[in-house]
């Protein structure tokens, strides 16, 4: 079980396997990240294929390179590096709220973006 065990693996997987280039996923911890896929593939630090996803903010881990070789291109903290299942294709409604939240955070601070859409994402599904 993945990361995002509270969605319905049996649906999840279907829509999973339609990930592309440029699918947007939230990805990470609870699946409350979001970004868009930049990399498909095997990778020199695991096994099997890993999926490289260039996020919204900056919550990442690395900048699209791990040990020295480059998968994808972002900036720094805006890359993760997370396996099929760990990833999740939001509902238009998701998308709207996360972006609703991302353009009322005039601070520049996107992890407080991430931290309020987690809080409204929490608050949304009860």
């Amino acid at each position: 079980m993945g990361l995002c065990g509270y969605v319905d693996e049996s649906l999840m997987n279907d829509d999973l396997q339609q990930i592309d280039i440029g699918t947007q996923v939230f990805a990470g911890v609870g699946c409350k990240r979001l970004g868009s896929v930049s990399f498909i593939g095997p990778t020199q630090f695991a096994e099997g294929e890993w999926i490289g996803v260039t996020l919204d903010v900056p919550s990442g881990k690395n900048d699209g390179s791990v040990n020295g070789v480059r998968y994808f291109q972002c900036e720094p903290f805006y890359g993760l590096f997370s396996r099929r299942n760990n990833l999740r294709i939001p509902t238009p409604d998701e998308l709207a709220q996360f972006h609703a939240v991302k353009q009322t955070n005039t601070s520049g601070l996107d992890m407080d973006s991430c931290a309020m859409f987690n809080s409204v994402a929490s608050t949304a599904s009860t």
